[in-house]
């Protein structure tokens, strides 16, 4: 099901589809003001069944060429640490935004290198987020969601690595999963409980209906921007400070909760 609201000042779209393996119906509603760069999402999961169960619940937001480059698009997100192994073996690693890899080498894993990594965001603010920009665009992308039920982040990376099909060996993608699990696989996740003393599932009780809402947005940089250090919701604007400049870059954000 899927439906269209268009006013003057702008529109919002609405899909929802009834899930009958699974038992859930999930919900989302974009809605787009005609007077500013940013999208708000309201996204819905209700629980069909009459007990509760565990459930991973993370967005998958992948980009691809041309604004995904080789050394020249960048993330930046308030993380905590990223992680060092995976799955039971991982183990709170470098400060951001330093990564130690197995060969003992330092990378940074901000940039597009093809290699991933997993991140455990700063709990201590009501809001956390990530942006994505390439050097050789005026063009910053950042999504803004609630910090509670979205503390893990997986930076999938593919570099023309994956021979078989449909891949081919060409394809190019850079897709952030942020949400409250970065383990592979429900049971693994619920033997798993926790990693750095981390949930790395979340509940959801009998006929329950759990709502998130969440942002994205565009702004205009300068060319030979920074990166961002910071991202503050203020008096309905998005106020993004950069990396070593701490020059400000302010858009208008008037539905943000």
């Amino acid at each position: 099901m899927i439906t269209e609201d268009r006013r003057n000042d702008g529109v919002t779209l609405s899909y929802a589809a009834d899930l009958p393996l699974t038992r859930y119906r999930v919900e989302r509603a974009i809605t787009m003001p005609s007077d500013e760069t940013v999208a708000y999402v309201e996204e819905s999961v209700e629980n069909k069944l009459a007990y509760g169960r565990p459930m991973q619940w993370v967005q998958h937001v992948t980009f691809g060429p041309p604004f995904v480059a080789m050394n020249k698009t960048y993330a930046d997100a308030p993380v905590f640490r990223v992680m060092a192994g995976r799955g039971r073996d991982a183990t709170l690693g470098a400060s951001w935004p330093e990564k130690t890899s197995s060969d003992s080498t330092t990378a940074d894993p901000r940039v597009f290198s093809g290699r991933g990594s997993t991140w455990l965001l700063d709990g201590s603010n009501p809001r956390v987020y990530f942006t994505l920009y390439n050097t050789e665009y005026p063009v910053l992308i950042g999504y803004i969601f609630e910090t509670q039920s979205n503390r893990w982040i997986l930076d999938w990376q593919e570099n023309q690595s994956v021979k078989v099909t449909p891949w081919n060996g060409k394809g190019i993608a850079r897709g952030i999963c942020i949400g409250d699990s970065t383990i592979s696989g429900l049971r693994s996740a619920v033997e798993q409980g926790n990693v750095a003393s981390v949930p790395v599932f979340s509940w959801i009780g009998a006929r329950e209906r759990r709502t998130k809402e969440y942002a994205f947005f565009l702004a205009q940089i300068p060319l030979g921007f920074k990166g961002v250090a910071s991202l503050q919701v203020e008096d309905g604007r998005i106020n993004i400070q950069e990396r070593d400049t701490a020059r400000t870059i302010s858009i208008k954000a008037g539905r943000m909760w």
